[in-house]
């Protein structure tokens, strides 16, 4: 009887860990839906990639420049960032799984709108212009090369996000 007992808990638990992962993939899948992948002359193509792989996706991002302090490893920092106002649906979705799966690098204002960290460094002086003098009125359009995240340990101002292309919006 210990032993049907303990076959059964064992049973129970490896159900469970099946079921978790299942669970944990479909879920993911339905949160993020396809993360748009792109061909040789980095056009948006195909709907998925797998799991194992590590895989870049390039997209369009509309949204206007703010300056916030982040805090990461008990440093604070001023960060560049973008409140995202439009953007290729499936790239949104994306970022809306990892803020839900507690992913800190990027983040939601209090009004709940997805808030980008941007990496500015390897722009010129037009492009990182174009950004800051940005506004709710007068957004940014941006074309940026996303890296999906591998591991954790970011640092303050940490971006998953290369811009590749800055124009003035609409």
């Amino acid at each position: 009887m210990k032993n049907i007992i303990i076959a059964a808990i064992i049973a129970l638990v490896v159900g469970a860990a099946i079921g978790y992962y299942v669970g944990y993939d479909i879920g993911y899948e339905k949160a993020r839906g396809p993360i748009p992948q792109t061909d040789e002359n980095d056009e948006v193509v195909g709907p998925e990639a797998t799991e194992e792989s590590v895989y870049e996706q390039i997209g369009p991002l509309s949204g206007y420049y703010i300056q916030e302090e982040e805090i990461a490893w008990d440093e604070a920092t001023l960060c560049d960032n973008l409140i995202v106002t439009d953007g290729f649906e499936k790239l949104l979705g994306f970022y809306e799984y990892l803020i839900e799966s507690g992913n800190t690098v990027d983040s939601k204002d209090s009004f709940g709108r997805l808030v980008v960290t941007l990496n500015l460094d390897n722009l010129t002086d037009t492009q990182k212009d174009l950004i800051k003098n940005s506004s709710a009125d007068a957004p940014v359009d941006l074309t940026v090369r996303v890296k999906t995240p591998n591991g954790g340990g970011a640092p303050a101002c940490y971006s998953f996000v290369e811009v590749l292309e800055v124009t003035a919006g609409d």
